[in-house]
């Protein structure tokens, strides 16, 4: 499958499966001391298996659920810069991250960016996780599936 065709209708043509790995047996604790809110879009951002269980103060859960939302929303930008910082700042386990990078920063010299157009950038269908975790010693996978919209 080609990833861009150049004749029109435009259609989906890209297709993106990853999963977001927590727990110690992905070596990955990441958590949101506080969740974002809008008033609060970057809480303090913590791993930890260097801070405890003590740190805890809400169902890791709805940690991840924020943190895999908050790089959803990184690839949803379609800038490969905004996707790269995301991943510096939380070093998040994401399966594909490299090739949605590299299409993330195709994307971005094919269409430029394409105001006003959903040309180049991720949209997402689907997201659930393995499990609703609550255990600092569990472990969680989270299931995300979208699309870039390509002519």
């Amino acid at each position: 499958m080609s990833l861009v065709k150049s004749e029109p209708p435009f259609f989906i043509e890209t297709l993106c499966l990853n999963s977001y790995r927590r727990g110690a047996r992905f070596s990955y604790t990441g958590y949101f001391r506080e969740l974002p809110t809008h008033d609060n879009p970057n809480p303090e951002f913590i791993h930890l298996q260097d801070h405890g269980v003590l740190a805890i103060q809400h169902h890791i859960h709805k940690s991840i659920r924020a943190l895999d939302h908050a790089g959803m929303a990184a690839i949803a930008t379609g800038k490969h810069s905004e996707f790269a910082s995301y991943i510096s700042k939380t070093q998040n386990t994401i399966c594909g991250r490299h090739p949605i990078g590299v299409i993330m920063a195709a994307a971005e010299l094919l269409f430029g960016e394409n105001k006003g157009s959903n040309l180049g950038k991720f949209r997402f269908l689907y997201y659930a996780q393995s499990e609703a975790l609550q255990d600092p010693r569990g472990n969680s996978v989270s299931y995300v599936s979208g699309f870039m919209e390509m002519p």
